[in-house]
């Protein structure tokens, strides 16, 4: 199984019975780049979360450096709280962005696309569960009904790609309204 280049609990079962002996050896190594991949996965929707906190935290305070004290109080009681989630960040992004008018049309649709994609690619490592036949590893998890997916080389490149573009236009975005500079001594 691939490992996923990004930028930045399991229960074992057979999937259709054992195609060769499970050992615990076996299973350790079949199911460890999926485990990796679930890290990254992680690592990858978290690194795009604290993208989406800076556009929004830029968007009410600025770079104003009077207010702060007040920034830094929205920022650890209320934006990078539980329960300000990355769903609720995906809409408040959508209110900035059309305020802003920093994409607009089927640019505009394709990054909530990827944002939704990211953040339902996420809750399915974290939440999931992966199981083997040996050779295989599933990921069972919820979204609105059981589902299940066979960790595939297509199913990972599509993965990869997703999270990869949803980081580069965050980025770009948290550029465009200006949470991000770029110095003049920085390469372009």
């Amino acid at each position: 199984m691939r490992n996923l280049q990004l930028i930045i609990a399991d229960t074992l079962e057979a999937i259709d019975g054992p195609t060769e002996e499970l050992t615990p050896e076996l299973v350790d190594e079949v199911l460890r780049p999926a485990k990796e991949n679930m890290q990254k996965v992680i690592q990858s929707a978290s690194m795009i979360e604290h993208i989406l906190e800076d556009i929004i935290r830029f968007y009410f305070f600025g770079n104003d450096s009077g207010t702060k004290e007040a920034r830094e109080k929205f920022v650890s009681l209320i934006l990078t709280t539980d329960w300000f989630s990355f769903g609720i960040k995906r809409k408040l992004m959508e209110q900035i962005i059309n305020d802003k008018e920093l994409i607009t049309g089927n640019e505009k649709n394709k990054y909530f696309k990827l944002l939704h994609q990211t953040i339902a690619t996420r809750n399915a490592f974290v939440h999931g569960t992966f199981s083997t036949d040996g050779r295989v590893v599933k990921l069972s998890y919820y979204q609105g009904a059981p589902k299940e997916q066979m960790l595939s080389e297509i199913y990972l490149s599509s993965t990869e790609a997703i999270l990869n573009e949803c980081f580069q236009i965050s980025q770009q975005l948290a550029f465009a309204i200006g949470a991000y500079t770029v110095h003049a001594d920085e390469p372009h």
